[in-house]
């Protein structure tokens, strides 16, 4: 798995000729935000994008309540892990998901014992902040414990506010 901005941003670069995706610049070394010019499709287009380990971090850095005012139009991750309202460029897997698209089916967290895993939890949650309708009609399902219930709801109150401190430097 990929995890450090230099092992995701040579793999990047390195698989550019049969991606379509290009690197044009990258911000300082402290800074996550990156231009990519993508020549898929025919046409040559320029995004600014976001490059995080896992496409969880976009939750985990507060990015949904501020990275959007800052321009963020793709998000280029090691790993998809999560949904995000943002189109997603996953290097492990070579592959484009569409805004709000996953890994796995929303429907397979029905099950407790894909939900009760980290991945699960944090799909879960991605979920209902992007305001996917099978999250919420899952959450609202008679046979969901209500204890869980109400933990998932502190979750998403949680993750839709900033936290005190030093947010993720994408300028």
């Amino acid at each position: 798995m990929l995890q450090t901005r230099r092992e995701i941003l040579s793999v990047f670069t390195s698989s550019a000729s049969t991606t379509g995706l290009h690197l044009v610049s990258e911000g300082p070394a402290h800074s996550h935000r990156i231009t990519v010019k993508s020549t898929r499709h025919g046409r040559e287009e320029f995004f600014k994008a976001v490059l995080l380990g896992r496409s969880s971090e976009w939750y985990h850095y507060r990015l949904n309540v501020f990275g959007v005012v800052q321009g963020i139009e793709l998000v280029v991750c090691g790993t998809h892990d999560s949904c995000i309202p943002l189109p997603v460029w996953s290097v492990d897997e070579a592959k484009s998901y569409t805004p709000g698209e996953t890994a796995i089916p929303l429907a397979d967290l029905a099950t407790p014992k894909i939900r009760g895993t980290k991945y699960g939890s944090l799909l879960l949650v991605a979920a209902l902040l992007s305001g996917k309708a099978e999250a919420l009609t899952l959450l609202n399902d008679p046979s969901f414990p209500r204890s869980t219930r109400y933990r998932y709801h502190a979750k998403v109150r949680q993750y839709a506010t900033l936290k005190p401190g030093v947010k993720l430097n994408i300028r």
